[in-house]
């Protein structure tokens, strides 16, 4: 099963505890496998930094580059462009270009679309509800 993780889940499980986290668990786990593209490693390491910054002694889970290392990158070709934010758009395309299961997010510009070209834009709750009910 292949997903896109948008950056807010991706930051949540590396400097909190909870359900992002376990996600991220089951990508080390390759119970799924992450994608990415060269837009979202950016915006993943931008983001990074920015958290590095504004936390106190910051502690986090585990590396993003090995978190990256797990993943299978794309460079999407599609030019989607539906997003209230547009910055969010890369995370379609990647999901188009990748024929990805599901996008999981935190962020209400892309769970508003509840769905795109048939992927699933779903919580990471959502998500590991889904996950829990395969056999």
């Amino acid at each position: 099963m292949q997903i896109i993780i948008d950056t807010n889940v991706l930051m949540s499980a590396l400097f909190f505890d909870g359900l992002p986290l376990k996600l991220v668990r089951l990508i080390f786990g390759e119970s799924c496998k992450a994608v990415v593209s060269p837009d979202i490693v950016l915006e993943y390491n931008e983001t990074f930094q920015k958290m590095l910054l504004k936390l106190p002694n910051p502690i986090y889970h585990f590396s993003l580059e090995l978190f990256i290392k797990q993943t299978k990158q794309i460079k999407p070709v599609s030019d989607i462009h539906i997003c209230r934010d547009p910055d969010d758009d890369k995370f379609l395309a990647s999901a188009v270009d990748s024929h990805c299961n599901y996008i999981v997010s935190g962020d209400t510009d892309l769970l508003v679309l509840k769905e795109f070209q048939g992927i699933p834009i779903i919580t990471t709750r959502q998500f590991l509800d889904i996950l829990s009910s395969l056999p």
